[in-house]
C-alpha cells in the first residue's frame, strides 16, 4: 500500500498528499535487512533486475513535490523504521514514528495516524 502511493504520486497522479504506512522505500536495502524471509521470497519472484531500482521510491527524491506523511512502526521487522525517516527526511516530508506499532497498525494506531495526517495536510479540520 505505501510503495504504491509513493509510485503513484511519482507518476503524476494528481494528488494533495500521500500518507505511506510502512513503505517499503528502497526495495534492495529492505530486501537485505526484513526479518520476514517470506517478503525476500515475493521479491524474488516479483522483481526483474530493473524494477529493483525503478521501483524504489528512493530513486525519485531529488525534485519530490508531492506533500508526504511516512508512517513507521519502531517495531517493524518487516519493514525497518528507517525506511520511512530516511525517505521523509530526503523529500522534507512528515515523519510519524509510532513507538508500539509493527509493520501493520492496529486498531489503536489507526486514530493517530488519521490525526496526523490530517494535521499535516488539513490543519483547519483537526478539532483539539
Amino acid at each position: 500500500g505505501g510503495l504504491m502511493a509513493l509510485l503513484a504520486a511519482r507518476q503524476g497522479v494528481p494528488l494533495d498528499g500521500v500518507v505511506a504506512v510502512s513503505a517499503p522505500t528502497d526495495l534492495r536495502r529492505v530486501y537485505e535487512t526484513t526479518g520476514y524471509r517470506g517478503l525476500r521470497r515475493y521479491y524474488d519472484a516479483v522483481l526483474t533486475p530493473e524494477q529493483w531500482v525503478s521501483c524504489s521510491p528512493a530513486r525519485f527524491t531529488r525534485g519530490w513535490r508531492v506533500p508526504t506523511l511516512n508512517v513507521v512502526g519502531l517495531r517493524d521487522t518487516i519493514c525497518p523504521p528507517w525506511e520511512g525517516q530516511s525517505f521523509a527526511a530526503a523529500v522534507r516530508g512528515g515523519l510519524l514514528e509510532v513507538p508500539d506499532m509493527g509493520h501493520e497498525p492496529g486498531p489503536d494506531h489507526w486514530p493517530v495516524i488519521v490525526e496526523a495526517a490530517l494535521a499535516r495536510f488539513a490543519p483547519a479540520l483537526v478539532q483539539r
